[in-house]
């Protein structure tokens, strides 16, 4: 309790700030703030507070504790309230001479002793917080760790004297896929070898939780084949945030939260079908979070519990899940009809995955782009070393842009000297 009153009550000069917010937002605005004065950054979502927590500070703001799993952790709203937190803590945008000073401290006092990016960046959070002028580099170096990837799947025509190739009417031809996670500066993170009749719901989940990097993936862009009710629940139960592109909105039927919602938002009760089931997940919420809890400590595949629940499509667990499902996908086509940013983020993320698909037809021309052997792990060698190569051409684009800018005519563009804001 001692610890609750210390870090998170709301003082008096903070209390206009926080009352002046919509009672929808003003409990999550009340938690940034106190965990940023706390912390020295901003939270990474919901998972970052413990219910007593969220608890103590809706009873000071008057407000439902219910309020924050409504709050959007990304997008113009959080953005906005991130300003102007900083604006009331009086912290600016660091400035070249910052970086260049901690740059300086980087190379004298911990780089030549310790190689590890988690280590690094945890002593140079101890420094920043030592140096009022830099602090918000902090706050900024930990968000940054806030990312998304972008996954879909390519398809290659094999050999088919084997149990892997498998024909594919999409594409029409026989084949396999491989299934990529690129983040957005074009690096993959994660490659699967799937057979055509694999689920790519399940592939997408194994590569946002099991891409073997130090990326915390917080959100994953995917064409139409993610905005499924078993996607949006086990990514959601995972943590993951799903950002699929919906082509056909106008097909697209909302789930009411209670049976008054019909009347409540008579406009929208064209688009609206039953209410979520609130009783069944209740019912089977522990069930559901020990499926959740086998596929992040690996002790089962996505594919594996999918596949399960599909052959028993009327399992408890199951149906729980898809009542969760259709909660959160209602709340996403929400976001994604309002917030015109979403939708532009969500079409860069997957150009980005497309860009890739496109490379590789050029990378992998042999016989056609056919793969020309039976044997299972030579087609998953095939798909490493495409892997490789597409890295390659990226860290090599990057090399010859150095070389670019170093050039005497681009000095003065590539300067970031301004002033620093009062």
């Amino acid at each position: 309790m001692d610890e609750l009153v210390d870090h998170w009550t709301v003082l008096s000069d903070e209390a206009d700030l926080v009352n002046a917010k919509h009672e929808n937002t003003r409990l999550p605005f009340a938690l940034l703030l106190k965990y940023y004065t706390q912390h020295g950054r901003f939270p990474r979502g919901r998972s970052d507070f413990p219910d007593e927590v969220v608890d103590y500070v809706a009873r000071q703001t008057k407000t439902s504790p219910g309020s924050v799993g409504l709050y959007e952790w990304s997008g113009r709203t959080i953005e906005r309230h991130r300003r102007e937190i900083r604006d009331h803590l009086g912290f600016r945008e660091c400035s070249v001479a910052d970086a260049d000073k901690l740059i300086d401290w980087l190379a004298v006092n911990v780089a030549h002793a310790e190689r590890q990016s988690d280590r690094v960046r945890e002593e140079l959070l101890k420094q920043c917080r030592t140096d009022a002028t830099v602090t918000l580099l902090a706050a900024l170096l930990v968000e940054r760790e806030r990312t998304a990837v972008a996954s879909d799947s390519t398809h290659f025509r094999a050999w088919d004297q084997n149990l892997f190739t498998e024909w594919h009417s999409r594409y029409g031809g026989r084949g396999i896929l491989v299934y990529w996670h690129v983040e957005r500066g074009s690096v993959v993170v994660h490659s699967q070898t799937l057979k055509a009749s694999a689920s790519e719901v399940a592939a997408m989940v194994e590569g946002a939780i099991r891409h073997g990097t130090t990326m915390k993936v917080e959100g994953n862009y995917v064409d139409s084949h993610g905005e499924s009710e078993p996607g949006f629940g086990v990514t959601r139960l995972l943590n993951v945030d799903l950002l699929p592109r919906i082509k056909q909105i106008n097909r697209v039927k909302l789930h009411q939260a209670d049976y008054g919602d019909l009347a409540r938002y008579a406009n929208l009760a064209p688009a609206m079908t039953r209410p979520v089931r609130w009783d069944i997940i209740a019912t089977n919420y522990d069930q559901v979070i020990k499926y959740a809890t086998a596929i992040r400590t690996r002790t089962a595949s996505t594919e594996a519990i999918l596949s399960r629940f599909t052959r028993t499509a009327s399992h408890p667990a199951y149906q729980a899940m898809l009542e969760i499902g259709r909660a959160v996908r209602t709340t996403f086509v929400a976001r994604y009809l309002r917030d015109r940013d979403l939708q532009r983020e969500i079409e860069e993320g997957l150009n980005v995955v497309e860009a890739w698909n496109r490379a590789n037809a050029v990378l992998c021309y042999g016989r056609g782009g056919e793969i020309s052997t039976n044997r299972r792990d030579e087609v998953e060698m095939t798909a490493l070393c495409l892997r490789i190569l597409q890295a390659a051409l990226v860290y090599v684009n990057v090399l010859m842009l150095q070389d670019v800018l170093a050039e005497e005519r681009w000095a003065a563009l590539g300067s970031w000297d301004y002033p620093a804001e009062n």
